[in-house]
């Protein structure tokens, strides 16, 4: 027995759930109920019955919403910017033509610099932009040969 995928509006059998438009729209649905719950959390709201009534914060807000995390040793940072040219490395980008790679390196740096405000904040990412321009008086220290190597 088949119907009708409301997903991807093909014929599917009646318990399929490989299609692939509707596992990512279900994928898609929970990244956002995930955003959301990460987004009300670091607000300071809270719930106590599954979610169903969020309470806002009461009072002032707190100061440790505010305050900076410990910061990462060196080893760390190092860590995760091996991560981060992985992940470049793997995209296959260094083999993309010139027009390819400008699209794929732009779209990874406005989902970074989006990723960025909600995590840091507007005032974060604009401090993060200055030394980003005044960085564009040196050479660049990553280039796709370094990346390749």
């Amino acid at each position: 027995m088949t119907k009708i995928c409301n997903d991807c509006r093909s014929e599917h059998p009646l318990h399929d759930v490989d299609c692939p438009v509707a596992v990512a729209a279900v994928a898609a649905r929970e990244n956002k109920l995930r955003t959301a719950l990460l987004t009300l959390e670091g607000l300071g709201y809270t719930y106590t019955d599954g979610a169903e009534r969020w309470r806002p914060p009461i009072g002032p807000r707190p100061e440790w919403l505010d305050e900076p995390g410990p910061p990462l040793s060196e080893a760390e940072e190092t860590r995760i910017a091996n991560l981060a040219i992985e992940a470049v490395t793997k995209s296959g980008v260094a083999t993309m033509t010139r027009e390819q790679k400008t699209a794929y390196l732009t779209m990874i740096g406005q989902a970074a610099h989006q990723l960025l405000r909600s995590v840091e904040g507007d005032a974060y990412v604009r401090g993060w932009l200055d030394a980003s321009i005044v960085d564009l008086k040196r050479a660049p220290f990553l280039t796709f040969r370094k990346l390749d190597a």
